[in-house]
Parts: structure tokens; C-alpha cells; sequence
């Protein structure tokens, strides 16, 4: 949290309008440009497991898993999956990936055709559906924002009235100056 008053501080502008522009300082997760992508069918859930790295804002990479069909509407909706171990890809079998549609589909039943952010499930050739892997705004930093909005304001505030001082000093505004 200190490292993001910092930047209130150090961006150019008002503090306000920087906390609360996305991706300024907003907590947002995506996946990783090499998120080692894998999907495991998990016949006892009757469900997928999916397994990747995501960035976080920082910099940092982390492996991820969620079940794609109960967390569906919520990845539909930028919001954050419900995430389970990575461990639990164990109990599975990994679905075959392709990176383009397969004109002859593979004697598997089940297979996937993926891209950097989605994927599409296939079974016996049919569609089961397309997916995104998440995209999401952290619920945390929401918070944060809010907590900081008081201290962003006080900032701009503080901006506002030096730089009107300054412009009334320099046209003669306080005779007490002079």
C-alpha cells in the first residue's frame, strides 16, 4: 500500500483521477504472456480443471487453477474464479491442445483449441464452448482506493491552491507580499 501512495505522489496530474484510471494502480490479473496454459478433464466433477500463470500488476507470476465450468459466469463477468491448487491437475486427464481448429478431429473424446486469452472445448467434434481464461479487477485494490481517495484529494487540493497562490502572487494579488 505505501508503494501506491508513492505513486499518488509522483504521477503527473491529479492524484484522484490516477487512483481510480485502470491500470494506474488499480490490482489487475491477467495471464501471463507464457502462461503455460493446460486443461484436465475432471470426470469426477464433470468439469475442467484449468491451469495457467497469471500477472499481477507488480510484475509477479503466479500458477493459477479454477474449475471452467462452475466458475463460467463468473469469468464471463471479470470477476475473480474461484481458485483451487494447482495440485488437484493430478486427479485429472489433460485434454489435447490445438492452436487452430482440427479439420480431423483426434481420436480423443475430448480436445481444445486454444489461443492466449480463451479457449474452446471440443467433444467428439461438437463445441462444447468457448472460454476466457480470467481477466480481473483485484477486490482488494478497490479498497485500497478507497481508503486512499482522502489522501488523493488532499494532494490535489494542495496542488490546486499552490499553483492559484503562485498565480495570484505573480499578479500582485497579496500587497503584503511585495
Amino acid at each position: 500500500m505505501v508503494g501506491r501512495l508513492s505513486l499518488l505522489v509522483f504521477l503527473p496530474g491529479c492524484a484522484t483521477h490516477h487512483l481510480w484510471t485502470d491500470g494506474k494502480i488499480a490490482g489487475f490479473h491477467e495471464p501471463a504472456p507464457q502462461n503455460h496454459f493446460e486443461i484436465y478433464e475432471m470426470p469426477a466433477r464433470h468439469d475442467f480443471l484449468a491451469v495457467y500463470d497469471e500477472l499481477r500488476n507488480s510484475g509477479r507470476v503466479r500458477p493459477r487453477a479454477y474449475f471452467v465450468l462452475q466458475n463460467e459466469r463468473r469469468t464471463d463477468m471479470a470477476k475473480k474464479p474461484r481458485f483451487v491448487d494447482p495440485a488437484n491437475a493430478r486427479n485429472g486427464v489433460l485434454v489435447p491442445m490445438f492452436v487452430q481448429n482440427v479439420m480431423n478431429p483426434p481420436a480423443q473424446r475430448v480436445y481444445a483449441v486454444v489461443s492466449h486469452q480463451n479457449f474452446e472445448l471440443y467433444s467428439s467434434g461438437s463445441s462444447l464452448g468457448t472460454y476466457d481464461l480470467p481477466v480481473y479487477r483485484d477486490a482488494v485494490s478497490t479498497a485500497e482506493q478507497i481508503a486512499i481517495t482522502p489522501l488523493a484529494v488532499t494532494i490535489d487540493a494542495t496542488l490546486v491552491g499552490s499553483v492559484a497562490f503562485l498565480y495570484l502572487a505573480a499578479h500582485g494579488f497579496f500587497p503584503c507580499l511585495r
